[in-house]
């Protein structure tokens, strides 16, 4: 079912997700709130008082670090709602025939970190769907065309204008850095001075593999710097002269060949 992105009354970004399961609220609820079950879906292994107020503890799978969190309110079997490290998770249970409507929302402040919260939520409501239906959990697969689609469908590959004429772009990519220098310089050993074609042609002024670039293009000064993102890869923050639509279009087919790549382990 469709994925929305909106604004919350005090300027937070919410994703809605809505998802139907062929059993009883009773029976999901079970899979969302029990340790057990949600092992089996849920990103983290989770320690959780079921109470209001009560605390809640994330484990990564993997050894990483821990993540806290406070369930706010705890209504069996129609609603669960906690905070996550600042970020709120809520899920509402509707009885439907003789199935369960869930709606799961998630506010946050990274609007441009939407892509890969709506893929990676995407991912586990599947895992929950195998739980709930009695069959084992399949491995993801890569989810960097859902991430995509729905950084399309959020508007999150527009440019934002800015005061000085320039065009800011912010773009979660879905591979890693050096995959994304691999797609920018292809087998070229880029240094400054040489000229490199990505939406117009400029000749390279700066250059910090593969952290920053900077260009200077006839239309002015081009300037792509990565950042922490979330997710398989870095964040991409782009400002350019203008021309929100070739650059715009310069982006979409970088997301595009990056997509052709494995994804990392």
């Amino acid at each position: 079912m469709a994925e929305t992105l909106t604004r919350t009354e005090d300027g937070r970004n919410r994703l809605s997700m809505v998802r139907r399961f062929r059993h009883a609220p009773e029976t999901v609820w079970r899979a969302i709130t029990r340790p057990e079950h949600l092992a089996a879906w849920f990103p983290f292994d989770v320690e959780l008082e079921l109470v209001a107020g009560g605390r809640m503890t994330f484990l990564d799978k993997e050894g990483g670090p821990s993540f806290s969190g406070t369930v706010l309110e705890t209504d069996p079997p129609r609603v669960f709602a906690f905070d996550w490290e600042g970020e709120l998770i809520r899920f509402e249970l509707q009885p439907d025939g003789d199935g369960t409507i869930m709606t799961f929302t998630h506010d946050f402040d990274d609007r441009y970190g939407a892509g890969s919260f709506g893929a990676g939520w995407t991912a586990c409501f599947a895992g929950l769907a195998a739980v709930l239906d009695g069959v084992p959990v399949m491995e993801p697969d890569d989810m960097a065309g859902v991430h995509d689609e729905l950084a399309a469908r959020f508007g999150l590959d527009a440019g934002q204008p800015q005061d000085d004429g320039t065009v800011r772009f912010e773009r979660q990519l879905t591979r890693s850095d050096a995959a994304y220098w691999q797609v920018l310089a292809g087998d070229r050993d880029l240094q400054v001075g040489d000229e490199l074609t990505l939406a117009t042609t400029g000749t390279i002024t700066a250059i910090d593999v593969p952290d920053q670039l900077e260009l200077k293009t006839a239309d002015g000064p081009v300037t792509l710097r990565l950042g922490i993102g979330t997710g398989q890869g870095g964040r991409l923050h782009l400002t350019v002269p203008g021309d929100e639509p070739a650059w715009r279009e310069w982006i979409t087919g970088l997301a595009a060949r990056l997509r052709e790549l494995p994804p990392r382990p």
